[in-house]
Protein backbone atom coordinates (compact mmCIF):
# COMPACT_ATOMS: atom_id res chain seq x y z
CA UNK A 1 0.00 0.00 0.00
CA UNK A 2 3.02 2.53 0.84
CA UNK A 3 4.58 1.94 -2.37
CA UNK A 4 1.00 2.78 -4.12
CA UNK A 5 0.57 6.08 -1.54
CA UNK A 6 4.53 7.07 -2.99
CA UNK A 7 3.38 7.05 -6.36
CA UNK A 8 0.39 8.71 -5.48
CA UNK A 9 2.67 11.32 -3.85
CA UNK A 10 4.40 11.95 -7.17
CA UNK A 11 1.45 12.92 -9.21
CA UNK A 12 -0.14 14.72 -6.41
CA UNK A 13 2.45 16.93 -5.69
CA UNK A 14 4.50 16.90 -9.03
CA UNK A 15 7.21 14.92 -7.28
CA UNK A 16 10.48 12.81 -9.00
CA UNK A 17 9.97 10.04 -6.79
CA UNK A 18 13.10 8.48 -7.52
CA UNK A 19 14.82 11.94 -6.63
CA UNK A 20 12.55 11.81 -2.85
CA UNK A 21 15.32 10.34 -0.22
CA UNK A 22 13.50 9.07 2.90
CA UNK A 23 14.93 5.33 5.31
CA UNK A 24 14.79 2.39 4.37
CA UNK A 25 11.60 1.90 5.27
CA UNK A 26 10.20 4.47 3.34
CA UNK A 27 9.39 7.56 6.03
CA UNK A 28 9.94 10.63 3.86
CA UNK A 29 10.94 13.90 5.13
CA UNK A 30 11.64 15.81 8.28
CA UNK A 31 8.89 14.65 10.15
CA UNK A 32 9.57 10.79 8.32
CA UNK A 33 6.18 10.69 7.11
CA UNK A 34 5.34 7.61 5.29
CA UNK A 35 3.77 8.13 2.01
CA UNK A 36 0.23 7.29 2.73
CA UNK A 37 0.70 10.14 5.81
CA UNK A 38 2.28 13.02 3.53
CA UNK A 39 -0.97 12.08 1.58
CA UNK A 40 -3.38 12.24 4.21
CA UNK A 41 -1.69 14.56 7.17
CA UNK A 42 1.45 16.99 4.83
CA UNK A 43 0.55 20.37 4.77
CA UNK A 44 1.61 23.91 3.21
CA UNK A 45 2.19 25.65 6.20
CA UNK A 46 4.91 28.20 5.18
CA UNK A 47 2.27 29.20 2.29
CA UNK A 48 4.05 28.61 -0.94
CA UNK A 49 2.00 26.37 -2.77
CA UNK A 50 3.74 23.32 -2.25
CA UNK A 51 4.09 21.03 0.55
CA UNK A 52 7.73 20.21 1.08
CA UNK A 53 8.11 17.72 3.94
CA UNK A 54 12.19 18.78 3.66
CA UNK A 55 11.09 22.45 4.44
CA UNK A 56 11.54 22.70 8.17
CA UNK A 57 8.36 25.03 8.19
CA UNK A 58 6.15 22.84 6.15
CA UNK A 59 7.97 19.63 8.33
CA UNK A 60 6.61 21.64 11.74
CA UNK A 61 3.10 21.94 10.45
CA UNK A 62 2.39 18.87 8.75
CA UNK A 63 3.89 17.43 12.61
CA UNK A 64 1.27 18.91 14.05
CA UNK A 65 -1.35 18.19 12.03
CA UNK A 66 -0.32 15.04 12.53
CA UNK A 67 -0.67 15.19 15.99
CA UNK A 68 -4.40 16.84 15.54
CA UNK A 69 -5.50 14.52 12.87
CA UNK A 70 -4.16 11.13 12.86
CA UNK A 71 -6.21 9.33 15.32
CA UNK A 72 -9.41 11.48 14.86
CA UNK A 73 -12.22 12.27 17.07
CA UNK A 74 -11.15 13.04 20.59
CA UNK A 75 -8.38 11.49 20.32
CA UNK A 76 -5.88 13.83 18.76
CA UNK A 77 -4.59 16.45 20.62
CA UNK A 78 -6.31 19.17 22.33
CA UNK A 79 -4.78 22.59 22.83
CA UNK A 80 -4.46 24.03 26.39
CA UNK A 81 -5.23 20.11 27.66
CA UNK A 82 -2.86 18.98 29.68
CA UNK A 83 -0.02 15.99 28.89
CA UNK A 84 1.37 14.77 31.77
CA UNK A 85 1.71 15.20 35.29
CA UNK A 86 3.19 12.90 38.29
CA UNK A 87 1.33 11.80 40.96
CA UNK A 88 2.16 10.00 44.27
CA UNK A 89 0.68 6.09 44.16
CA UNK A 90 1.43 3.75 46.49
CA UNK A 91 1.83 -0.29 45.63
CA UNK A 92 -1.99 -1.19 46.58
CA UNK A 93 -3.09 1.91 44.65
CA UNK A 94 -1.32 0.67 41.54
CA UNK A 95 -2.33 -3.46 42.07
CA UNK A 96 -4.41 -4.18 38.85
CA UNK A 97 -4.14 -1.17 36.72
CA UNK A 98 -2.95 -1.23 33.58
CA UNK A 99 0.63 0.59 33.47
CA UNK A 100 2.46 2.22 30.51
CA UNK A 101 -0.24 1.02 27.87
CA UNK A 102 -0.84 2.85 24.54
CA UNK A 103 -3.91 4.64 25.12
CA UNK A 104 -6.33 5.87 28.31
CA UNK A 105 -7.55 2.96 30.34
CA UNK A 106 -8.64 4.43 33.19
CA UNK A 107 -11.06 7.95 34.13
CA UNK A 108 -9.69 10.00 37.07
CA UNK A 109 -13.13 9.37 38.94
CA UNK A 110 -11.92 5.17 38.66
CA UNK A 111 -8.37 6.65 40.48
CA UNK A 112 -10.31 8.23 43.10
CA UNK A 113 -12.31 5.41 43.61
CA UNK A 114 -8.56 3.24 44.88
CA UNK A 115 -7.76 5.82 46.99
CA UNK A 116 -5.27 8.25 44.72
CA UNK A 117 -5.35 11.52 45.86
CA UNK A 118 -5.75 13.64 42.26
CA UNK A 119 -6.23 17.20 43.56
CA UNK A 120 -3.11 18.04 42.32
CA UNK A 121 -4.58 16.73 38.88
CA UNK A 122 -4.80 19.47 36.34
CA UNK A 123 -7.78 18.79 34.97
CA UNK A 124 -11.62 19.13 37.41
CA UNK A 125 -13.78 16.45 34.99
CA UNK A 126 -13.53 13.41 36.97
CA UNK A 127 -14.66 11.64 33.61
CA UNK A 128 -11.59 12.48 32.17
CA UNK A 129 -9.79 9.59 30.63
CA UNK A 130 -6.37 8.95 31.96
CA UNK A 131 -3.37 5.83 31.79
CA UNK A 132 -1.07 5.56 34.12
CA UNK A 133 2.78 5.08 33.50
CA UNK A 134 5.87 3.83 35.63
CA UNK A 135 9.28 5.52 34.60
CA UNK A 136 12.73 4.55 36.14
CA UNK A 137 13.57 8.18 37.73
CA UNK A 138 17.01 9.22 39.49
CA UNK A 139 15.41 7.66 42.86
CA UNK A 140 13.35 4.98 41.46
CA UNK A 141 10.05 4.41 40.03
CA UNK A 142 8.45 7.55 39.23
CA UNK A 143 4.57 7.47 38.66
CA UNK A 144 2.73 9.40 36.21
CA UNK A 145 -1.14 10.72 34.93
CA UNK A 146 -0.71 10.89 30.98
CA UNK A 147 -3.71 12.70 29.28
CA UNK A 148 -4.88 12.15 25.85
CA UNK A 149 -2.28 14.66 24.79
CA UNK A 150 0.25 12.34 25.52
CA UNK A 151 -1.10 9.55 23.63
CA UNK A 152 -1.53 11.68 20.93
CA UNK A 153 2.35 11.87 20.67
CA UNK A 154 2.98 7.97 21.21
CA UNK A 155 0.31 7.92 17.40
CA UNK A 156 4.09 9.20 16.17
CA UNK A 157 6.54 6.71 17.82
CA UNK A 158 4.22 4.25 20.13
CA UNK A 159 6.69 4.29 22.47
CA UNK A 160 6.49 5.71 26.26
CA UNK A 161 9.55 6.58 27.24
CA UNK A 162 9.63 8.54 23.60
CA UNK A 163 6.72 10.33 24.10
CA UNK A 164 7.79 11.22 27.60
CA UNK A 165 11.05 12.62 26.39
CA UNK A 166 9.14 14.79 23.57
CA UNK A 167 6.81 16.19 26.21
CA UNK A 168 9.86 17.04 28.79
CA UNK A 169 12.14 18.48 25.96
CA UNK A 170 9.57 20.68 25.26
CA UNK A 171 8.46 22.05 28.68
CA UNK A 172 12.72 22.43 28.86
CA UNK A 173 12.41 24.47 25.58
CA UNK A 174 9.08 26.26 26.72
CA UNK A 175 10.80 26.99 30.48
CA UNK A 176 13.79 28.92 28.17
CA UNK A 177 11.34 30.86 26.29
CA UNK A 178 10.43 32.49 29.02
Amino acid sequence: NELLHLFLVGREHNLDITELRGSYAGAMGVPQFMPSNYLRLAVDFDGNGRIDLWNKTDAIGSAANYFVNYLGGDRGWKRGEPVATPLQMTAAQLKGLPINKKQTDLTVAELNRRGVDTSALPVADPNTPVGILELQGPNGPEYWVAFTNFYAIMSYNPRVKYAMAVYQLSQSIKAAAR
